[in-house]
């Protein structure tokens, strides 16, 4: 199988990861950030629905864990077309016997001491994070 190459795949093959620059449209900031209210009052350790708070108790921020439970604007992430393809070829064996992924944990983070999004008034989300098979991918939100 053949594929385009450009600097962003020399950058993950050094680097280890990529940063896509204005990979989501600001609605769907908006729609993820309207999406996350309902949960920041959670307490450590409780569950609303599917999703449940399990951090280090306020002292990082909020960690927000199985989030992609939390609505339809965090579904859309899943398979999101400005990374989709990439994640089938860095992680997910594309073109192989074992080809595909799967979600093995997605939270979301949202404040804390050292947390860099603290210093970006409006921010709420700070972080959405998805695990994959072979990699790990991040994407900054924010407003």
């Amino acid at each position: 199988m053949e594929y385009d190459f450009d600097i962003q795949d020399y950058l993950f093959d050094l680097r280890g990861y990529i940063i896509l620059k204005k990979a989501v449209s600001p609605d769907l900031v908006e729609r993820l950030n309207r999406a996350i209210d309902p949960y920041l009052d959670l307490q450590y350790l409780e569950w609303r629905g599917n999703v449940q708070r399990f951090d280090n108790n306020g002292n990082a921020g909020i960690e927000l864990q199985n989030i992609v439970e939390g609505g339809k604007p965090f579904e859309e992430l899943i398979d999101h077309p400005a990374w989709y393809e990439r994640l089938l070829r860095y992680g997910g064996e594309k073109g192989t016997y074992v080809e595909g992924l799967f979600i093995d944990e997605c939270f979301v983070r949202s404040g804390g001491q050292g947390d860099s999004s603290r210093s970006i008034p409006g921010t709420r989300m700070a972080s959405y994070a998805t695990s994959t098979v072979s990699s790990t991918t991040s994407s900054a939100v924010r407003r």
